[in-house]
């Protein structure tokens, strides 16, 4: 039986950013392979200090998946030096956004967290990056973890961007196979503050669990419908004032 992919995701302005009118800053993407046999999902989290994040954002969740797409066996089988490839060539990107867009590099500092599979007869192999706050959870026989926690800055209260010193060395590369059924979820800080638990480094067992089951109920519209009901009108506002992003892959 062919596999059933799902993908959808959300982003939500933050109830700070509405008082200030701040656009929202959090972007992301999803992608299906028309065989179904392949498919990503990535986010950014433009840096709250920078009024031009949502830009760098942008490009970088529209340029990271077709890349690794393009380079997936390089960073299956050699994930440490995928990290190094993946940030020379978005900062290269972002360079020349900047440009065209009369900025600075730093004027569009996000994080960035993405996961790619590809199915493969009854297994599923992943390459998922992460660099920056947010978090990155995977799903696997009803055992819901998280993959990658939130890297912290040198100060307190920041955290790492892809324009920051030493980001190539601060990208971190996951690979490696799953049974399915199976599924990823990747998150900003802002919903992060409902579906990750700091105290104890795990995931909010209850609420990543429905999420995951709407991809088994659901199609992909109803699915982006009822994400972004709750980011907007849920839990996830209530619990925090900052924008509120999610993404999740599902392979049943």
């Amino acid at each position: 039986m062919r596999s059933l992919i799902r993908v959808a995701g959300g982003a939500v302005r933050g109830r700070s950013h509405d008082k200030d009118g701040t656009p929202c800053q959090d972007k992301y993407y999803v992608w299906r392979a028309k065989d179904k046999k392949a498919a990503g999902i990535a986010l950014a989290d433009g840096a709250g200090s920078m009024p031009h994040s949502q830009i760098g954002a942008e490009y970088s969740v529209n340029a990271v998946l077709p890349f690794v797409r393009d380079h997936f066996n390089d960073f299956f089988t050699n994930p440490v030096d995928g990290g190094k490839k993946i940030v020379e060539f978005l900062l290269e990107g972002l360079s020349e956004t900047a440009a065209q867009n009369g900025l600075m590099s730093n004027d569009m500092a996000c994080t960035l967290l993405f996961v790619y599979i590809r199915c493969k007869n009854r297994t599923i192999q992943y390459v998922a990056g992460h660099i920056g706050d947010g978090v990155i959870i995977s799903e696997q026989g009803n055992e819901i973890k998280v993959l990658s926690e939130p890297a912290r800055g040198e100060y307190a209260n920041t955290t790492i961007f892809l324009t920051s010193k030493n980001s190539a060395s601060s990208l971190r590369i996951y690979s490696g196979v799953m049974m399915k059924p199976a599924g990823f979820m990747i998150m900003s800080d802002g919903a992060a503050e409902s579906l990750y638990i700091k105290k104890l480094k795990s995931p909010n067992q209850v609420f990543c669990k429905q999420i995951f089951n709407w991809c088994d109920k659901y199609p992909r519209k109803k699915i982006t419908k009822a994400l972004l009901l709750n980011l907007e009108k849920g839990v996830f506002r209530e619990v925090s004032s900052d924008d509120c992003s999610l993404c999740v892959l599902r392979v049943t």
